[in-house]
C-alpha cells in the first residue's frame, strides 16, 4: 500500500533535521504524515510500563493519557501480546476496556491501530498508535473485509513501528557523541555523492538515508559510508531497504 523506501526517508529526515531533544515529536509527525493518518502517538516501554513520550494532537495525547490513568487499552494489550490491536471506537471497545470507556466522552476516540515497536521478535520497546478514519486508504484496508488487505496495511504500520524501535535500540548501543559526530567527513561526503548518483535524490536526502541506516543497524555513519564507498551497500536501491521489497 505504501512504499517502504518513502516511509524510511520520511523518518530518516526527521532524525537528520531535528535536534535530539525534539527527535520523538518529529518522528511521530513523520509517521503520521507518511502513513497519511489523522494523528498518532508513541509510547515507550520503561521497566515494563508504557510511557507516552509524544503525540501529534490533543486527541492522541488525551487517549494515551487516559490509558495511563486507567491502566488498560490497546497500548497495554499490545505490550501483553506483542501483537497489533485494532479498535473501531464503538460499543464493543467499551465492553473490552470499561474503565477506558469512561473517558470516551472527553476523548473523541475513533478507528485506531496500536502496533508494537519490536527491537527483537518478542521484545516490545514501545507502541505506535495511529488514529484514522474508516474512509481513509489505511482505514479501508485495516477495517475492511479483506484479510489480505488488512495484512498489507498492518505490514506498512509495522514497518514504521519497527523503524522507530531501531532508533530506541540505537540509543542504547551508541554513545551520545557518536550519534552526532562524523569520524571521517571526507568519507561521508564521498558516500553522499555516491548515493545521490545512485538515487537521483538530493545530498540532504542521501545523508538522511546514511544516518537512518546507521541507526537501524546500530553502527556509525562512518561505517555505513565506508560500506557505500566499497559498494557493499547500495542505498540508492529503494532507499537501502534490503531486497527492495515492500510486501510481506
Amino acid at each position: 500500500m505504501f512504499d517502504h523506501a518513502d516511509l524510511l526517508l520520511a523518518l530518516s529526515r526527521a532524525l537528520a533535521e531535528n535536534p535530539r531533544e525534539e527527535r520523538w515529536p518529529a518522528l511521530c509527525r513523520a509517521a503520521v504524515s507518511g502513513l497519511r493518518v489523522d494523528d498518532g502517538s508513541i509510547a515507550l516501554c520503561v521497566s515494563g510500563v508504557p510511557e507516552l513520550v509524544c503525540a501529534s494532537s490533543r486527541r492522541a495525547a488525551g487517549f494515551g493519557q487516559a490509558q495511563e490513568v486507567t491502566g488498560e487499552g490497546p497500548v497495554y494489550d499490545v505490550l501483553a501480546t506483542s501483537a497489533p490491536v485494532l479498535m473501531t471506537g464503538r460499543a464493543d471497545d467499551s465492553r473490552r476496556w470499561p474503565r477506558l470507556a469512561a473517558f470516551y466522552d472527553t476523548v473523541a476516540v475513533g478507528p485506531t491501530a496500536a502496533v508494537p515497536m519490536l527491537a527483537q521478535p518478542t521484545e516490545v520497546v514501545g507502541v505506535l498508535t495511529v488514529h484514522h478514519s474508516l474512509q481513509s486508504g489505511l482505514g479501508e484496508y485495516l477495517h475492511g473485509p479483506s484479510e489480505a488487505r488488512r495484512a498489507e496495511a498492518l505490514d506498512d504500520v509495522r514497518f514504521v513501528a519497527d523503524t522507530l524501535a531501531a532508533v530506541v535500540l540505537a540509543d542504547t548501543l551508541m554513545p551520545d557523541d557518536e550519534q552526532v559526530r562524523w569520524i571521517d567527513r571526507d568519507r561521508v561526503s564521498q558516500a553522499v555523492g555516491m548515493v545521490v548518483a545512485q538515487s537521483g535524490g538530493t545530498p540532504e536526502d542521501a545523508l538522511a538515508l546514511i544516518k537512518a541506516r546507521a541507526f537501524v543497524e546500530g553502527t556509525t555513519v562512518g561505517e555505513i559510508s565506508r560500506r557505500v564507498i566499497a559498494r557493499e551497500l547500495d542505498l540508492g536501491r529503494c532507499g537501502g531497504v534490503d531486497g527492495g521489497s515492500t510486501a510481506p
